[in-house]
């Protein structure tokens, strides 16, 4: 169990890195458009 561990977490934090991407991903492009927006202005 204990050598399982280590794996276990890296396979945990790549599935929650890559539900996480395409969300973190729209509100970063999102965030930088309404800058830009607002810098036009």
């Amino acid at each position: 169990i204990y050598e399982n561990t280590p794996t276990l977490i890296r396979l945990g934090r790549s599935l929650l890195s890559w539900l996480v991407r395409p969300f973190s991903y729209h509100l970063m492009s999102k965030y930088i458009r309404n800058k830009d927006f607002f810098d036009e202005r």
